[in-house]
């Protein structure tokens, strides 16, 4: 055991104070002194507890870690399937989209994001609408 450890360091403190003659005016009914009190706390704090396990694992959806949703909902991280297209990834396109918003609506000081909202899904259907590829 290493002789700087928190344990030795308190036996140490306890040898000498046992040395000490009790009959001393003043250190009957003494508890531990403040160092030797933190040494004591330190020993008796033992390990850092383990990590806490996720009690619900992953989503087997998107495959992250998250509050369970209710039956039948589909996590909104999970990739879009559409048949004969390769997975899509729509959150990476969705961050993309959020930074571009943040941008303008600092740089214009835009005040009501319910209207220019409303605006732009009305503009992103009609381009997905006149999209041909």
């Amino acid at each position: 055991m290493d002789e700087n450890s928190p344990e030795q360091q308190f036996n140490k403190m306890m040898e000498l104070k046992n040395k000490i003659d009790p009959n001393i005016p003043g250190l009957q009914n003494q508890g531990p002194s403040m160092d030797e009190q933190r040494i004591l706390n330190q020993v008796q704090a033992g390990p850092p507890p383990a990590p806490i396990a996720a009690s619900q694992g992953n989503c087997p959806q998107c495959g992250l870690i998250h509050p369970p949703l209710p039956p039948g909902e589909k996590c909104p991280n999970a990739p879009v399937k559409i048949e004969g297209v390769e997975e899509i990834d729509v959150t990476q396109f969705v961050v993309k989209v959020k930074d571009i918003l943040v941008s303008q609506l600092e740089q214009k000081g835009i005040k009501d994001f319910k209207k220019f909202s409303a605006g732009m899904i009305v503009e992103l259907m009609k381009y997905c609408e006149g999209y041909k590829e």
